[in-house]
């Protein structure tokens, strides 16, 4: 009877460590990257901590600076990510990348976003903005997202949190801070910007020329 028990734990152990992984793996070695960081907070709640000061020193930033840039930035560079070929600390330099599209095209139905995709927020009539990562094919309105330096909660500071998290986000174009826009991420410099909308493939048209 105990063998029979130790069976059914064994069992069950490789169940819930396929289950594990199946959850954990995207398929995307970035994301899968990104996602390896989540629920990392900051030491003292002023934008540090070793693996914090790790991302902005990526980019040339000290300790203390905000981060959800230099975390995207990071995690591009260790998985030798060619395009967006930008790099930087601030969250909109982002949508100055080789491909991307307007999140209101994206509301309307017009494009799908693929996941490992960049998320990219403005704040209205301002210079700052917040980045992150989309985790899961993104249709329409909603979508699902890990972030660094936002708060686990809706309530907190959405873009000077205090660790990583996986976020539920909505694109509202009415917001101070709303998201704008969505950078696609290529493996390969010879990749095709395509993705499916609506059943065809079409390019991108914005920053298609650089």
């Amino acid at each position: 009877m105990r063998w029979l028990c130790l069976v059914s734990l064994l069992l069950l152990q490789q169940l819930l460590s396929a289950q594990n992984k199946f959850f954990t793996s995207t398929g995307l070695r970035h994301l899968d990257t990104a996602i390896s960081y989540e629920k990392v907070t900051e030491r003292t709640g002023r934008n540090d901590g070793p693996i914090i000061t790790k991302f902005l020193k990526s980019v040339g930033l000290r300790e203390g600076m905000p981060y959800c840039a230099s975390f995207v930035s990071y995690v591009l560079t260790v998985n030798k990510i060619p395009i967006p070929s930008i790099r930087s600390g601030l969250a909109q330099a982002f949508k100055k990348s080789e491909y991307v599209v307007s999140a209101r095209d994206v509301m309307m139905g017009l494009y799908t976003i693929p996941k490992g995709s960049i998320i990219i927020w403005e704040k209205a009539r301002s210079s700052q903005g917040h980045v992150g990562f989309v985790i899961q094919d993104w249709k329409g309105s909603n979508g699902i997202t890990i972030e660094a330096n936002t708060s686990p909660s809706e309530k907190g500071n959405q873009r000077d949190g205090e660790g990583i998290y996986i976020k539920k986000r909505r694109i509202v174009p009415t917001d101070i801070l709303s998201i704008k826009y969505f950078a696609l991420v290529f493996y390969n410099k010879d990749d095709k910007p395509l993705i499916p909308i609506n059943g065809y493939k079409r390019a991108f048209l914005i920053n298609q020329s650089r």
